[in-house]
């Protein structure tokens, strides 16, 4: 399975709980109407645990918790599928309406990207 990972900022003139409803409740649907065009086999958001859940595993390492709003996680089953449904017009519609629908409650320049293949060492792969 193949991951995208993107973590995103907010606008600033939005609220956490503005934010957060937008995101759940109007794009996580969208997405979902267009996940067959974009060939997209699972998509999970990933939204902030506030407090100091991560103190002793950011101590231990002597790192930081990322400053981003959340984290979106969007697969495939292959690396195929993927470039299909860029190259497909159908794909090309459901992305723009995806992007355009982003538009409105993220700061499109400040999202970050990461493409992965994922391997498992515990778990099971998600259904």
């Amino acid at each position: 399975m193949f991951k995208l990972l993107v973590l995103m900022k907010k606008l600033p003139h939005l609220s956490d709980e503005e934010f957060r409803r937008f995101w759940l409740e109007e794009h996580g649907p969208i997405v979902r109407r267009n996940a067959t065009a974009r060939k997209i086999a699972r998509y999970v958001q990933l939204h902030p645990a506030f407090g100091n859940a991560l103190q002793g595993v950011v101590e231990r390492r002597g790192g930081s918790v990322v400053p981003f709003d959340g984290v979106a996680e969007i697969c495939w089953d292959s690396i195929e599928d993927m470039h299909a449904a860029n190259a497909s017009e159908e794909g090309g519609r459901a992305a723009m309406e995806i992007v355009e629908h982003e538009r409105q409650f993220l700061e499109l320049p400040r999202l970050q990207f990461f493409l992965g293949e994922e391997h498992i060492f515990k778990g099971r792969r998600a259904t």
